[in-house]
Order: C-alpha cells, then sequence, then structure tokens
C-alpha cells in the first residue's frame, strides 16, 4: 500500500469515527484542538472536517457555535455557516429566516472593506432565496430588492436550481427580468442552463426557454452555455465524438440559427481546455478542422483560436491560423497568436 491510500483508509477512518460522534462530543473535540500539538493548518483541516460532520447533525447549532467567525472571510469554518444556513432552511425556514434578519440587525454581517461589500451576507442571501422561490416569490423579490444594485445579478446567478421544478424557473425569469438591467438579463437567465443542461440535455433547456418566453437574444446566450456546458460535460467521461457535435449543431441551428459554427469552435476549444487525456488538443484540433472544411465558414476556425486552449498551443494553433480562408482574417489572427509567441519567449 502507497502512502496516498493509506491517507485515504486514515481519513475515511476519521469520516467514520466522526460520523459516531454525537454533537456534544464533536464540540468538545473541537474544543480541544488548540492545546493538541499540531501544526496550524493540520488544527485547520481537522476542524473543517468536525464542523462539517456537524453541521449534516445539527446545522442551527453550528450557526449558534460559530456565528462570532461571520465576520472574518477568510476563515475556512465561517465559510461552511452559508451551508449550515441551508440546510436549517429545509428544516424550519421560517426560524432560519429569522435568525438570519437578527444577525443582520446586531451587526454579524459588517465588514470593513471600502465598498461595505459582505461576499458572506450575499452567501446567506442566496440560500434564502433559492429556499424562498419554491413557496414564496414576493419574499424572494424582497430579498433581492433590498440588496445593492450591484449584488443583484451576482445574488440571482448564484441560486442552485438543480432541485427547483419548472414553476420556480418561470418565477426566476421573472425576477431577473425585474431586477437586473436589461442589458445583463439574458446573461443571468443563462446561469439556469448549466444544471438543466446537466439534468436534462438540450430537451430540458429547451423546455425551460419556451417556458419563459425567451427572446432571441436570450436564446442565443443560453444555446451557447448548453452547448459549451454539454460538451464539457462530456469529456469528464470520454472523448467528444463527431456524432455529438453533429447534436449540438443541430440543436443550435433551431434555438440560435447564425451562431452554430462560432459557437461550434468555442464549445469545441473549452472542451478542450477542462477535457485533459480524453480530449486534448490535437482531437478538438480535428474536429474542429472537419468542420471548417465542410462548411467553408472561418467562423468555427477562428473561434476556436480565440480560445485560451489554443493560446496555451501556440506553435499548433500558428498552423492551424494557415488554413484561415479570408486573407485578411487570417493575417489579423496570425498576428494575435505570433504576438503571444514573441511575450513568451
Amino acid at each position: 500500500m502507497d502512502a496516498d491510500d493509506s491517507g485515504l483508509e486514515e481519513l475515511a477512518d476519521f469520516h467514520r469515527r466522526l460520523s459516531e460522534m454525537s454533537t456534544a462530543e464533536i464540540i468538545n473535540s473541537i474544543g480541544v484542538l488548540s492545546d493538541m500539538e499540531l501544526e496550524d493548518d493540520e488544527k485547520g483541516v481537522l476542524e473543517e472536517l468536525m464542523v462539517e460532520e456537524l453541521v449534516k447533525q445539527d446545522p442551527k447549532l453550528v450557526l449558534e457555535t460559530f456565528v462570532g467567525r461571520l465576520g472574518d472571510e477568510d476563515d475556512p469554518v465561517a465559510w461552511q455557516l452559508p451551508t449550515a444556513f441551508a440546510e436549517w432552511l429545509i428544516e424550519d425556514p421560517l426560524t432560519a429566516e429569522a435568525w438570519f434578519d437578527r444577525r443582520i440587525s446586531e451587526g454579524a454581517f459588517e465588514t470593513r472593506t471600502l465598498d461595505d461589500l459582505s461576499e458572506m451576507r450575499l452567501a446567506f442571501e442566496v440560500e434564502l432565496v433559492g429556499s424562498l422561490l419554491s413557496y414564496d416569490l414576493d419574499g424572494a423579490r424582497g430579498r433581492i430588492a433590498a440588496l445593492p444594485q450591484d449584488q443583484r445579478r451576482e445574488a440571482l446567478e448564484s441560486v442552485s436550481f438543480a432541485d427547483l421544478g419548472a414553476g420556480v424557473l418561470q418565477d426566476y425569469a421573472a425576477l431577473v427580468r425585474e431586477l437586473v438591467p436589461r442589458d445583463q438579463q439574458a446573461g443571468s437567465l443563462s446561469s439556469v442552463v448549466c444544471d438543466l443542461t446537466l439534468d436534462g440535455g438540450y430537451e430540458k433547456v429547451e423546455s425551460f426557454l419556451d417556458d419563459i418566453q425567451a427572446t432571441s437574444e436570450e436564446r442565443a446566450v443560453s444555446a451557447t452555455e448548453a452547448a459549451v456546458s454539454r460538451l464539457q460535460a462530456i469529456t469528464t467521461e470520454r472523448a467528444i465524438s463527431a456524432g455529438d457535435v453533429e447534436e449540438m449543431r443541430l440543436w443550435l441551428d433551431r434555438q440560435a440559427p447564425g451562431t452554430t459554427d462560432r459557437v461550434t469552435g468555442g464549445a469545441i476549444a473549452d472542451a478542450a481546455q477542462e477535457g485533459g487525456e480524453e480530449f486534448d488538443f490535437a482531437a478538438a484540433s480535428e474536429l474542429v478542422l472537419s468542420y471548417h472544411n465542410t462548411t467553408g465558414n472561418d467562423e468555427v476556425l477562428v473561434a476556436f483560436l480565440e480560445s485560451d486552449v489554443a493560446h496555451s498551443n501556440l506553435n499548433e494553433a500558428c498552423s492551424l491560423a494557415e488554413g484561415i480562408t479570408d486573407p485578411m482574417l487570417r493575417n489579423e489572427i496570425l498576428d494575435g497568436l505570433r504576438l503571444q509567441v514573441s511575450r513568451d519567449r
């Protein structure tokens, strides 16, 4: 058995022993950590694991016990408190919300930053809004409206939609259109798409867009997000095939006509960036070239070459750029890539 396997077994054993402890025993163990002869980072890891188990057993107790740490946004334990709050909201939403509002009035979330921005409070608001969307749309609207203008979009986009129904998504779209600036609404609505794509593929995304009567701009932005999310999800299991790309392109043709080639190049690039050994730059290049040769549209190749993964493979990208048929566009892309090459030397 190597050192890594041994470490994993020790961690699994620690988790098992924690799960068998009572809340009182865990609280007591956290209290004696400071007296243990361990490095500070080791104590920190143990404390985080103990609090994580405590959240599962009694989220309210976690919040009451560690409320004094809410003001320290560099404290890893403090960032476990929004999770505890989310669990408490499932058990007793009215009491949990009242506790949160009381702590706000007491100044528990005050910061000393110049912009007075409390990311910790925003994390709590996100959990609360996600809960309220299920049963109190006016309450969710009130929470978002009470936030500073520049935090409203961030809060709405941070809500998790994995377990929410279609009706809730329609309410969410209504809040976005009411509370987010018009030029940012399409981007906010697309934040739902990643969850929907992973849960039900293109069909579920299309149903959502139909249900909210998405505009052409909203469809285009969301379709791009769905295409990228779908290909990235595939690379976690296997390489992307031509069939995967063809399915994506047929769907894009329906949802956002005129964007298919550019989105194809960008989505394949993003998948290659995340794909590792399952789908590397060489495999991505082969797919992109096949569509460039088939369509004769430079957009698919240009979008690929403007990506991060192309700029991480500059020599290969320069060779690909030679295939751009438009001379002016080819020179523009090549100049950008060569400039990056010279900077990296």
